[in-house]
């Protein structure tokens, strides 16, 4: 039996199309992700010679010197302007065992089987490879859950899609098999003075809103 799909693929990939043309103005977010990702490199005393960038935006991600980098995007017209390939997350189109660095900063909360794309992941890495993820977080939009529960409190509704919390990332990083796992989480607040504010950057950052 299949497994429900929480997102609707195609309106996923329409949702990226739409946010390309004014990604840089909603982009702050991705860019407190990718500041993490360099800085864990940084740490890391080995050279990388073949780096996937997985759910690649507009390509700002910029890969160790001398590596040669692999971008794969959901949506077409970020896949384009970073010069890589259309492709879901869980449905990667790369060999086994094909990268020694895989990259993926803000889009793996939202995939329709993050299990499966893990795995995936883990199978297109070679046996000393490194993984690097970063995703919001089970504990974002408090607020604005809040105020939707307390302003349907006869009739709540679902307003924002499931997340991952910092304890079950590493589950899942245990179940795909990769050794070694780490996952702890960060704190970035932004304060909105209306929530049309927020809204527009949510889709601008091509996120599911509510």
């Amino acid at each position: 039996m299949d497994t429900p799909e929480i997102f609707d693929r195609a309106a996923r990939r329409r949702r990226r199309d739409r946010a390309a043309p004014v990604y840089r103005d909603h982009d702050f977010l991705r860019a407190a992700m990718l500041d993490g990702i360099a800085e864990r490199l940084d740490s890391v005393k080995r050279a990388f010679a073949d780096v996937l960038d997985l759910g690649c935006f507009d390509g700002a991600f910029v890969p160790p010197p001398g590596a040669k980098v692999t971008r794969i995007d959901a949506g077409k017209v970020f896949a384009d302007t970073a010069g890589g390939m259309q492709a879901d997350e869980d449905r990667l189109p790369v060999a086994a065992e094909s990268f020694d660095l895989v990259v993926s900063a803000g889009v793996l909360d939202s995939v329709n089987d993050v299990p499966g794309a893990l795995a995936q992941i883990r199978r297109a890495l070679r046996p000393d490879g490194l993984f690097l993820g970063a995703f919001v977080g089970g504990a974002s939009l408090g607020t604005l859950r809040a105020s939707f529960l307390a302003a349907e409190a006869d009739r709540p509704a679902s307003r924002a899609h499931p997340m991952i919390d910092v304890r079950s990332a590493g589950d899942l990083l245990v179940r795909a098999g990769f050794a070694l796992p780490v996952a702890d989480s960060e704190t970035l607040t932004v304060r909105y003075g209306t929530l049309f504010g927020l809204i527009g950057d949510l889709r601008g950052m091509a996120r599911p809103t509510c």
